[in-house]
């Protein structure tokens, strides 16, 4: 990052009622559950790949390049 000028960071969740939802319904309908599970993490990865594609497009405007480094955690 020495050589960087400036430096984005993004965490991206669609909030914590989902994660409230999933444990309520897991003792009484796992598969939707998991269901449910996928779809919120579905929904914050395409959040993350549209605020990637926007920050792409700004600093392609201001005369900028980018470059992603994505960290998982488990």
């Amino acid at each position: 990052l020495a050589p960087a000028r400036y430096i984005a960071v993004m965490v991206c969740t669609i909030g914590s009622a989902i994660d409230e939802r999933i444990a309520a319904l897991m003792p009484h309908d796992p598969a939707y559950a998991l269901a449910l599970d996928g779809l919120g993490s579905a929904a914050a990865e395409a959040l993350g790949t549209a605020l990637c594609a926007r920050l792409e497009q700004d600093a392609a405007r201001m005369g900028h390049c980018t470059s992603v480094f994505c960290a998982h955690t488990v």
